[in-house]
């Protein structure tokens, strides 16, 4: 952060991606490696890129993600809210300090929560924007 001179504090984005050609689309929880993100950061935004759209065996297909707490990341949305390619999805925290998140332990990976209906295709790329703080708790 500008102005905080001998500071450590700096902002990041750790991504952390999901493809249905490679992990699969059952409904249950997939995990990713992504990140890190340090424990200790603040989890201020984020962005979901849809890659490529997502669709499911039916049309009530969600998906989710959580990183410490369920769905902390991004809540069930629908398949319709995940297409055409190319769309942005906000994710939970909205960049104030009510929707930030307190990071309690190392983040290296999230898992994406496939619920209703197993997905058929699609893949997305989860930019979770944090800062870095100094001290680290």
């Amino acid at each position: 952060m500008q102005g905080c001179t001998g500071s450590k504090n700096q902002k990041k984005v750790a991504l952390f991606p999901y493809d249905f050609t490679l992990d699969g689309g059952a409904i249950g929880s997939i995990t990713k490696k992504g990140g890190p993100i340090p424990k200790g950061s603040i989890i201020k935004d984020g962005v979901i890129l849809v890659n490529t759209a997502c669709t499911g065996v039916a049309t009530t297909a969600t998906l989710g993600i959580t990183a410490l707490s369920a769905l902390d990341i991004l809540g069930k949305t629908a398949m319709s809210d995940l297409t055409p390619e190319n769309t942005l999805v906000e994710t939970k925290p909205l960049g104030t300090a009510a929707s930030s998140i307190r990071v309690t332990a190392d983040i290296t990976s999230v898992d994406f929560v496939i619920a209703t209906s197993p997905l058929t295709a699609g893949k997305v790329t989860a930019a979770i924007e944090y800062l870095v703080t100094d001290p680290v708790i």
